[in-house]
């Protein structure tokens, strides 16, 4: 990592700014200044971060604490560089376009959704756990529990669904189709509150998809015809800059050769007939 870090910051100044990701609006910039500005990205200030708690704890063995342990994450986000790649950004981009203009449609959702979960935890707590006993688990239950028939109906055991707040755990994990098992319904009213939750739970799945899906398929295209221009125009904008600031150069050195040489037959002329260079040396 260090290594990385430092043949970066050290050989950045030779490279464009849209080469190293440097927006300087077609400003030329300095070496010194194109240095600056690419140590002040927030991912190269990440990897700073990332390297300075091994060299901290190097100098100072007892610096121990939550602080390093944070900076020593901060490491896990050096994934997120290849995001700066010119396709994976406009591919980021275009998924950001395509859940912003799916927004309303998903609030909406949000919204039902809330509602369904409510109604369906309610429905499964009223089902299994409306009769409340006394009689049974005085050992653990002293003062009694709401108890259910167990799952072949020869038994009671205490049931899991005693409040709204926890049953909305059992109807997210069963509209999704998860289904983990840990907790679910041994009443005949209870699997019947289940079976709709089935129901409903695919309806709630499919009315978000649908809406996401219409917006992709609006932006996919035009994202299709971006990677396209980037396939065709990378490689000839950078190599147009180049050229661009070759030309720049060449033409400073033809310039002043050419000052040079438009200088040398006026000062002939201007020292006199005698002091006047033979046709050879002219030549």
């Amino acid at each position: 990592f260090t290594v990385d870090y430092g043949l970066r910051i050290s050989t950045v100044h030779s490279a464009l700014p849209e080469e190293c990701g440097v927006d300087v609006d077609g400003e030329e910039v300095s070496p010194l200044r194109l240095t600056q500005l690419y140590f002040g990205q927030v991912l190269n200030l990440l990897d700073l971060f990332a390297i300075l708690p091994f060299y901290v704890e190097s100098a100072i063995p007892g610096v121990t604490g939550g602080g390093m342990a944070v900076l020593r994450v901060t490491r896990l986000v050096r994934i997120f560089r290849v995001l700066k790649m010119p396709k994976l950004r406009s591919c980021v981009r275009m998924f950001i376009n395509v859940l912003q203009d799916a927004m309303p449609a998903l609030f909406i959702c949000l919204f039902m959704t809330s509602i369904t979960a409510l109604f369906f935890a309610s429905a499964i707590v009223f089902s299994e756990g409306s009769n409340y006993s006394v009689e049974h688990f005085r050992e653990d239950y002293p003062h009694g529990a709401y108890v259910r028939p167990t799952k072949y109906g020869y038994d009671v055991e205490v049931s899991p669904f005693r409040c709204i707040a926890y049953a909305l755990w059992w109807f997210f994990v069963t509209a999704t189709t998860v289904g983990y098992g840990d907790d679910f319904p041994t009443t005949t009213l209870g699997r019947c509150v289940g079976v709709l939750a089935f129901y409903f739970g695919l309806v709630l799945l499919a009315l978000p998809i649908t809406a996401v899906g219409n917006s992709f398929n609006t932006y996919y295209p035009a994202w299709l015809e971006e990677v396209g221009a980037l396939k065709r125009g990378g490689t000839t904008a950078s190599k147009m800059s180049r050229m661009s600031r070759m030309n720049r150069s060449s033409s400073g050195l033809g310039s002043n050769r050419s000052s040079r040489a438009s200088e040398e037959p006026v000062e002939a002329l201007a020292a006199g007939p005698d002091e006047l260079p033979s046709r050879k040396a002219w030549s």
